[in-house]
This record gives C-alpha cells, structure tokens and sequence, in this order.
C-alpha cells in the first residue's frame, strides 16, 4: 500500500516539476519577444527619425508662411 502512495507521489511530483519547468520557458519567450519587440520599435524609430525632422522642417516652413 505504501508503495503505490509513494508512486503517485514521486509521479505528482515529477508532473509537477515538468510544470513548473513549461511555465519557465513560457516566461523566458515573453520575456524575449518583449525585447525583440522593443528592439524592433526601437529601431523603427531610430529609422523614422530623419523623416520626422523633415516633416517638422516643412510644417515650420508652412507656419512661417
């Protein structure tokens, strides 16, 4: 009797261990596809840069009018 209770035991603890150890992984791909995202809008910005200080050059040059 004491066998099979140590059974389930060492297999709920090892289901357990192997959830834990998804939930982990899961955590670790957010965390990356939130930096490559902030990656990414970081350099889409750094892009669009010159384009906004046009466009600002242009309204300014039309408020002056």
């Amino acid at each position: 009797m004491h066998s099979s209770i140590n059974k389930r035991i060492k297999k709920q603890a090892a289901e357990d261990k192997m959830t834990m150890a998804a939930v982990k992984d899961q955590e670790s791909i957010q965390e990356t596809a939130h930096l490559v995202n902030r990656t990414a809008n970081s350099n889409q910005f750094e892009q669009s840069k010159p384009q906004i200080t046009a466009q600002k050059t242009i309204t300014k040059r039309l408020e002056d009018l």
